[in-house]
């Protein structure tokens, strides 16, 4: 039996297209998390904006590089304490929480726990016992759909039928949880974060609401 030409065709692009995705999502979790000193040598030297550029170029919409080469960071020790300061502590709390359930209070962090976690369950992923992660937590989500992603390369080079459902449980959960606070937390991160932190964050904005926009459209196929 052979296989349509064109269909193969078809199926490598989504995967394709699917895989920068997920690297895009595995970048942002791993850079919005409390910085180490590997991730500090990676944004003096200018390496962290060179890969996220050459991942920006594969995307299939396009975004501006933010501006996160900054070679006059200040040293570990204070660029490390200055994210703390912002983002985990403070009397009444952190300026900017990167958990959802803090930033959308109007629903409440219960409900928010348990539709994650109902989203969580249903892909087999389960919160590490050992880093005691909280599920609203950013660069959890971020995770998630970079999880999400990685399964709609296999999906893709499989069938369409699985791959659509994998589209629209991304699209379901960008509209459920990344997509509805994202805005705020960037807004929150231009009233004192780190310079790189405000950066990025208005990033992911600008990525979630692009990819939210390819997966309406790709789910509509």
């Amino acid at each position: 039996m052979s296989s349509d030409p064109a269909s193969l065709e078809v199926s490598a692009a989504w995967a394709k297209e699917a895989a920068v995705r997920s690297m895009v999502y595995s970048f942002l979790a791993r850079s919005l998390c409390v910085p180490d000193e590997e991730f500090h040598s990676l944004l003096i030297s200018g390496e962290l904006a060179s890969l996220l550029s050459e991942m920006l170029s594969a995307l299939p919409y396009s975004l501006k590089l933010p501006e996160i080469n900054n070679p006059g960071l200040p040293d570990f020790i204070f660029f490390q304490s200055e994210y703390i300061a912002f983002f985990d502590v403070g009397a009444k709390g952190p300026p900017c929480p990167l958990y959802e359930g803090a930033i959308r209070k109007e629903r409440g962090r219960k409900a928010v726990w348990e539709d994650l976690l109902r989203f969580y369950s249903h892909f087999g992923v389960k919160m590490s016992d050992e880093v005691r992660e909280l599920p609203d937590q950013l660069s959890a989500e971020l995770e998630f759909m970079h999880y999400l992603a990685f399964l709609e390369v296999r999906a893709g080079k499989e069938k369409a039928g699985s791959r659509q459902d994998l589209v629209r449980a991304q699209r379901d959960f960008l509209e459920r949880h990344l997509a509805a606070w994202t805005p705020e937390l960037s807004r929150r991160s231009q009233k004192g974060a780190p310079p790189i932190y405000c950066a990025l964050l208005a990033f992911l904005h600008e990525f979630i609401s692009a990819d939210l926009s390819y997966l309406k459209e790709s789910a509509a196929c």
